[in-house]
């Protein structure tokens, strides 16, 4: 499962359990920028993607991609965001 090890890796999430939580806030964000991170990088379907993080419904996924893009977008760092995926490279 590689998105869900991205997002515990790049958030440095203790616990693999984590993975399973719903929608806590803290838990959202990061499974959301890997979601967008497993896109860039394998060009996968939303629902492959949607199957690898614990069977989430593809629109779920296109929301989590929508809302990473539009996030760093509104805060003027898109050029970070192309940064992390170029670092999650690299993690390979």
């Amino acid at each position: 499962m590689f998105g869900g090890d991205l997002a515990i890796q790049f958030h440095e999430v203790q616990d693999p359990r984590q993975r399973r939580i719903g929608h806590q806030r803290h838990a959202v964000r990061p499974r959301h920028l890997a979601m967008y991170v497993v896109r860039a990088m394998e060009g996968l379907s939303l629902p492959q993607i949607g199957r690898v993080f614990g069977g989430r419904h593809h629109t779920t996924v296109l929301h989590a991609c929508r809302s990473i893009w539009g996030a760093f977008r509104d805060q003027g760092q898109t050029d970070e965001l192309f940064a992390v995926v170029e670092a999650a490279e690299l993690l390979r």
